[in-house]
Parts: C-alpha cells; sequence; structure tokens
C-alpha cells in the first residue's frame, strides 16, 4: 500500500516535472514568435515609410520640373513679346524716317 502510495507520488511529480518543462518551452517558443512579429512589423513600418518617402520625392521632383519648364516657357514668351515689340518699334521708326526723307 504505502509502496503504491509513494508510486503515485513519484509519477505525479514526473508528471508535473513534465508539464513545467512543456509550459516553459511554450513560454520560450511564444517570447519567440513575439519577437519575430515585432521585428517584421518593424520592416513592414520602415518599408511603408521609405515607400510615402519616395512618393513625396517623385512629386516634388515632377512638380518642380513641369515648372521650370514652365518658368522658361514663359521667360521665352516675354522675351518674344519684347523682341516682336522691339521689332515693330524700330519698323515704325524706320518708316517714319523714310516718310521724312521723302519730303
Amino acid at each position: 500500500q504505502r509502496q503504491h502510495e509513494r508510486w503515485k507520488l513519484t509519477v505525479e511529480r514526473k508528471r508535473q516535472r513534465e508539464a513545467e518543462k512543456r509550459r516553459r518551452r511554450e513560454e520560450k517558443a511564444a517570447r519567440k514568435r513575439a519577437i519575430k512579429e515585432r521585428k517584421r512589423k518593424e520592416r513592414e513600418k520602415k518599408r511603408a515609410r521609405k515607400k510615402y518617402l519616395k512618393t513625396i520625392r517623385e512629386h516634388w521632383s515632377a512638380f518642380n520640373s513641369h515648372h521650370r519648364t514652365a518658368r522658361r516657357m514663359s521667360a521665352k514668351i516675354s522675351k518674344s513679346i519684347v523682341t516682336s515689340l522691339e521689332r515693330t518699334a524700330a519698323r515704325a521708326s524706320q518708316r517714319e524716317r523714310n516718310e521724312q526723307r521723302e519730303r
């Protein structure tokens, strides 16, 4: 009877030890999984941020390039207007000189 009781206790202790080992193993695995998940999320955040910043850079690059060409075009147009006016004025003054010579 006593021996049986002792045997039951040792079996119970063994079962408890194994359960404790399993619990520790599972906790360790859970910690590892949590760390991996956290790292993955951080990588995702970094990737998303990079993509966002790249998009902004591309937008401003395109915007600036467009406005640079627009400024150049407007400068060219205003310059051509000025030269056209100067030519017209020069022709008019030439015409006046010719008319005075004819008189």
